[in-house]
């Protein structure tokens, strides 16, 4: 049993445990496991899943900029102007 266990060894151990649920992040580089491990947790009360991660990511790294953007309409997930549309013609009130 380890008495002491850094932070940082807490944290590390979380994320080998959570990409060892997701097969399709074992290819990922560390920090963009570090990455999608945070959104997931940030984002985790939309209930989005790891392809919805994958897709807010943007381009790059290392450059102080945006590392995701995602774009919610009333708590929902949107990923394309067609469920933008869609979001519209069904919410839509006179």
């Amino acid at each position: 049993m380890l008495k002491y266990m850094p932070l940082k060894g807490i944290i590390f151990e979380k994320i080998k445990h959570f990409v060892g649920s997701y097969p399709d992040l074992q290819n990922k580089s560390e920090s963009e496991q570090f990455q999608i491990f945070c959104l997931f947790h940030l984002l985790k009360e939309y209930e989005m899943d790891c392809e919805d991660l994958l897709l807010g990511i943007t381009e790059g790294g290392d450059d102080f900029g945006i590392d995701a953007i995602y774009s919610l309409i009333d708590g929902h997930v949107i990923n394309s102007i067609d469920e933008i549309e869609q979001f519209l013609n069904t919410n839509l009130r006179y």
